[in-house]
């Protein structure tokens, strides 16, 4: 009788406790990363919650009602400082709007003062019940420029406010950048809308104010002309210069060069012409017979 060999193999004790042992590591693994997972979305949703509704720029259309109890505080961009003057003139505004309304969204708060200020930002946070706090970002004006009125340009190239009460009587001030027939509109942070075009002549006309500082030339006025380009009033000799168009680093650094060199000479120049091959034409004043 033939024997049959039973080939079976014969089960490991210790490969069936590793199985075992790496699934339950990778069911451990993946319950750590679904509880951080949780956490993690927890904490966003938290924020959500508990700061987004103080924020404005959400447009929250929680009503709230200011009156003498409640505690107003102003804040400002790092190094620039918000003058008593300037904080009158925001409660004065928002005293004013409650006359017309008793109750107002924050949002509602920050078009009020946003109208009736120069501000390029405006913020209002409530952080606490009964207390309201207004963020301001103040402009900076660099620069003076001929519209339907004489206007300030900002650091950041933006047409806001009047010169009024010896503001800019310091700014160079820029012209020839708007059509006589142009409508001057409004944007929602009280700037003017600016063409691209009109933006880019803005601009140029900086940097070329710019490289004449660091040439310690000081325009008092610069005119655009569209086909000739810039041209300058500078002082202290009132001279006219005729600049053109970019790039104008080699220029002003050729017009320096010759004011130095005219000034050493007592030369009396009323015009000068600069081109792009570096030579200059020079215009003196006529003495009087």
């Amino acid at each position: 009788m033939t024997m049959l060999k039973n080939n079976k193999k014969k089960s490991n004790p210790l490969a069936q406790q590793n199985v075992v042992y790496r699934a339950r590591k990778k069911n451990t693994l993946f319950a750590k990363k679904n509880i951080y997972l949780v956490l993690f979305l927890s904490f966003i949703l938290t924020l959500f919650f508990v700061e987004i509704p103080n924020k404005v720029d959400f447009k929250i259309q929680n009503k709230i009602s200011l009156n003498a109890e409640w505690e107003v505080n102003f804040e400002t961009q790092v190094g620039h400082f918000l003058s008593s003057t300037k904080r009158t003139q925001i409660l004065s505004k928002i005293k004013e709007t409650l006359k017309q309304k008793k109750e107002i969204t924050l949002q509602e708060l920050v078009k009020a003062i946003h109208q009736s200020s120069n501000f390029s930002k405006v913020q209002v946070l409530q952080p606490h019940p009964q207390k309201i706090l207004i963020k301001v970002w103040q402009r900076e004006a660099n620069l003076a420029i001929e519209a339907d009125t004489l206007r300030m340009i900002s650091t950041k190239h933006e047409v806001y406010g009047k010169c009024l009460d010896n503001k800019c009587f310091h700014l160079p001030v820029l012209s020839g950048v708007f059509a006589e027939d142009k409508i001057f509109k409004k944007t929602e942070n009280n700037s003017f809308m600016l063409s691209k075009k009109e933006i880019k002549i803005i601009k140029s006309a900086k940097d070329l104010i710019d490289e004449m500082k660091k040439n310690k030339i000081h325009p008092t006025n610069i005119i655009f002309e569209a086909y000739r380009g810039f041209q300058a009033l500078i002082s202290p000799q009132p001279i006219h210069v005729t600049i053109g168009m970019k790039p104008f680093k080699t220029k002003i650094k050729r017009l320096a060069e010759i004011l130095t060199q005219t000034k050493d000479k007592s030369m009396n120049i009323e015009q000068i012409e600069l081109d792009y091959s570096g030579k200059a034409f020079i215009k003196e004043k006529t003495q009087p017979l």
